[in-house]
């Protein structure tokens, strides 16, 4: 996020106050990513210190026509205290909008508190640091990540309409469906686009965990995710785990099913350890227990 890529439209941000350029920033990140925390604001380089972002978004939260929001929660046992989330309100969205010249359809903004984390902290926030290391991974090596959907961002609306869902819902056929935590086109240079499912696995729960494989096995039989996206072949799943042993747990298992047989190597597998120590693309285990690149 480099200082010479921030372009503000003097005469219409007035209206808004003086930004400075890690308020910018800040309101720049939240656009992408909708929820943010303080820590995760440090590893897209916003600032070099979680207190200095704190800093910067109290004020922002103080201004007369604030700028930002924050969800605050409680503690976890085993844990602690969780961090605040932030996102932007309407006022920071008309900002990037008018004085920063983003298009609405650039910004991402919750949509009433039914969006916040309340009921899936720890997923959520997991499914973020997954996106920016996809991100950063993508600004290291030149390509170009077309969207990237999580299950929280939704289209439609339930008022009018009674349409609304998530963007990442695949049907898979008649009413039978699967959510994938993210869904995101890579273009890679020197490659075709890649389509990538992301899941993003808590706990331990072996079973369940199968249990989703297998409806995303049918979504690769049936094509309909490539064809949704008009591609002529198929896409990969990327499967992260909180934990080893329950990754482990889920390779070996899938060795003693057939119905996995023939997409093994379309199933990738590592740790979310693994994804904040490496770039994204690399230490992937397949269902074979090849270690692998990505693409």
């Amino acid at each position: 996020m480099d200082d010479d890529k921030i372009k503000i439209n003097k005469k219409r941000s007035t209206y808004y106050g003086p930004l400075t350029i890690s308020q910018t920033k800040i309101l720049t990140s939240l656009a992408t990513y909708k929820f943010l925390t303080s820590s995760q604001m440090v590893a897209l380089g916003v600032m070099s210190h979680e207190k200095n972002i704190n800093t910067q978004l109290r004020l922002m939260r103080g201004k007369s026509r604030p700028l930002v929001g924050c969800e605050h929660y409680g503690t976890i046992p085993k844990i602690g205290r969780l961090e605040s989330v932030h996102y932007l309100t309407r006022k920071g969205k008309a900002f990037l909008v008018e004085a920063m010249d983003y298009e609405e359809d650039q910004v991402q903004l919750p949509i009433g508190t039914s969006s916040f984390f309340h009921q899936d902290y720890p997923h959520r926030k997991y499914t973020i640091d997954c996106q920016i290391a996809v991100n950063k991974w993508a600004d290291k090596i030149g390509a170009d990540i077309l969207f990237f959907d999580r299950y929280f961002d939704k289209v439609g609306n339930n008022r009018r309409d009674k349409n609304m869902k998530a963007k990442t819902k695949i049907m898979i056929y008649n009413n039978k469906y699967i959510i994938a935590d993210g869904i995101f086109m890579a273009l890679i240079p020197d490659k075709p686009n890649e389509l990538y499912c992301f899941e993003m696995y808590n706990g331990k729960d072996t079973k369940r965990t199968l249990g989703q494989l297998k409806k995303h096995i049918e979504v690769l039989e049936l094509g309909t995710l490539s064809e949704q996206y008009g591609l002529d072949y198929a896409h990969q799943v990327l499967c992260v785990f909180e934990h080893e042993s329950h990754m482990n747990a889920v390779i070996q298992r899938t060795n003693m099913e057939a119905v996995f047989t023939n997409v093994r190597e379309l199933f990738l597998c590592k740790t979310l350890e693994q994804v904040q120590a490496y770039d994204f693309d690399l230490a992937w285990t397949n269902l074979q227990g090849d270690q692998v690149a990505m693409y």
